[in-house]
């Protein structure tokens, strides 16, 4: 019983490229998968797993987790250029909304109408240029907050998850002394 499940242990083991783009939850899934799969321990509430098979997924856990602060990163510099153009389009709309008012000074009798709508549209733009810069620095706290409280849930149920299997394993050591001792007693 131990060296073919050894075996298959070690080839389940090996981790294929493409594995590692697998998101974190699925890789948490598989973690359960394989808990739930796992041998049950006699007269306890235990389940004795492949060690190789979990390391396994713990690597790609691992090897996941950076995948994700990348898609952060990717996402915080796409907002960064999205609030780029933001402040681009609020310059081209300010100089055209000025080029605008000079023009309509220039070409009316009535300079008071005309300072007035000045005012106006620039106010105006103003007003659109701040709101898109708040709107821009609130996806950027969420996203960050996002992730951050994501990257903090994974890792507290990763920490939660290994805690059990330390437990487990060191239940089933126990187990298999007493049992060694017992069978070397006799």
């Amino acid at each position: 019983m131990g060296e073919p499940d050894s075996k298959n242990a070690k080839q389940k083991a090996k981790v294929p490229r493409d594995s590692v783009k697998m998101p974190i939850q699925e890789q948490i899934d598989k973690l359960e998968s394989i808990i739930a799969q796992g041998s049950r321990v006699p007269l306890l509430d235990k389940v004795m797993v492949s060690m190789a098979d979990v390391l396994a997924v713990l690597d790609e856990i691992r090897l996941a987790v950076p995948e994700e602060v990348k898609e952060a990163r990717r996402i915080l510099k796409e907002r960064d250029h999205l609030l780029s153009e933001a402040q681009k389009e609020s310059a081209r709309l300010l100089s055209d909304s000025q080029a605008a008012l000079d023009s309509r000074i220039r070409d009316s009798e009535m300079v008071k109408l005309a300072e007035e709508r000045a005012r106006d549209v620039l106010k105006k733009a103003q007003t659109e240029a701040q709101a898109i810069l708040e709107e821009a620095a609130g996806h950027l706290h969420s996203a960050k907050a996002g992730a951050d409280q994501y990257a903090l849930e994974v890792l507290h149920k990763l920490d939660s998850q290994l805690a059990g299997f330390q437990t487990a394993v060191r239940k089933g050591i126990e187990v298999l002394e007493r049992t060694t001792k017992a069978d070397h007693g006799n």
